[in-house]
């Protein structure tokens, strides 16, 4: 590749016979136009902004095709989340029904939602974004936002349990509880095992108070009992993407004390029927933050733009 980089080179240089001989089946080469020198990075910018919008249109393209799958003939049932989805205790042939109601909830939201819709835990601990959902929870893999938030959103409807974020070895430890810790039953964290791989480190509290008796937490002036580790191995990801979801299913298992997940393996419709809760316990379970009015400005600006381009 050669390039033309000054103002009164109007053709790159030739390459020669040795440049030729470096193995390339075809010679490439690209000419610069002088007068282009004016080219800034704001250029490159609005081109990233740009493809990366699209890139997320795509993604939202091939969610609402993912969930507009017809989820009666899915014959799966699984636990996380049924108390909140209203399937828990009903007959298969109800549970698929009721998937199907699940996934037009999550259809509408999908159709009437900006990108830069915000949802929020009941809690209003934590907060997620509509553009990272997009490409993630339907299909992909889970970022530290979509685990914390899923995770919150099961310890504030079972009580009684603390989550601590993804985030905790980066911005340090969090503020102390506002509950007392003689109310803990769980502690649950997140942690990312490796670069693209979900664990789940789950810690049971037991508080003796005659005894003065602490198990596993360290408090002045009590004993400590702590438990052997116990490594949970089961159930395995059908998949390469789907560890964040098993890491949520896992934590909603143990803090429910039901245990019944690691005592069947998860397949690949398992999974799907999990991320179909998730989306629904996200933008359908939570609060809507509204835009602000800067954002609904431009966004009106960029659409009248667009009308009048477009004809």
């Amino acid at each position: 590749m050669t390039v033309a980089t000054k103002a009164d080179q109007m053709f790159p240089v030739k390459l020669d016979k040795n440049m030729k001989k470096q193995g390339l089946m075809n010679d490439v080469v690209i000419t610069i136009n002088p007068k282009l020198w004016k080219f800034s990075g704001d250029y490159a910018c609005a081109m990233t902004a740009f493809y990366d919008m699209k890139a997320k249109c795509r993604s939202w393209i091939e969610d609402r095709k993912w969930l507009e799958q017809d989820w009666r003939k899915i014959d799966s049932v699984v636990e996380l989340f049924d108390v909140a989805t209203n399937t828990a205790g009903l007959v298969p042939d109800a549970v698929r029904i009721r998937y199907q109601e699940v996934a037009n909830d999550a259809i509408s939201k999908f159709a009437s939602s900006p990108l830069r819709t915000t949802f929020v835990t009941r809690s209003n601990t934590l907060w997620l974004g509509f553009d990272n959902i997009i490409g993630a929870l339907c299909q992909g893999w889970l970022n530290d936002s979509a685990v914390d938030f899923c995770l919150e959103a099961i310890v504030g409807s079972i009580g009684q349990s603390l989550m601590l974020s993804t985030l905790l070895g980066v911005v340090g430890w969090p503020t102390s509880p506002k509950t007392q810790i003689l109310y803990t039953k769980f502690i649950v964290h997140p942690v990312s095992l490796s670069a693209n791989h979900w664990g789940l480190i789950t810690v049971r509290l037991y508080c003796d108070v005659a005894t003065k008796t602490l198990q596993v937490q360290v408090f002045i002036g009590y004993q400590v009992t702590i438990s052997p580790v116990e490594r949970i191995k089961t159930p395995q990801q059908p998949d390469a993407i789907s560890c964040g979801v098993l890491v949520i299913a896992q934590a909603y298992s143990y803090l429910t004390e039901s245990m019944r997940l690691q005592e069947h393996g998860v397949s690949k419709r398992d999974v799907g029927v999990m991320r179909l809760r998730m989306i629904w316990m996200v933008v359908s379970h939570s609060k809507e933050r509204s835009n602000s009015v800067y954002d609904a400005d431009k966004a009106n600006r960029i659409r009248e733009l667009l009308q009048k381009q477009l004809g």
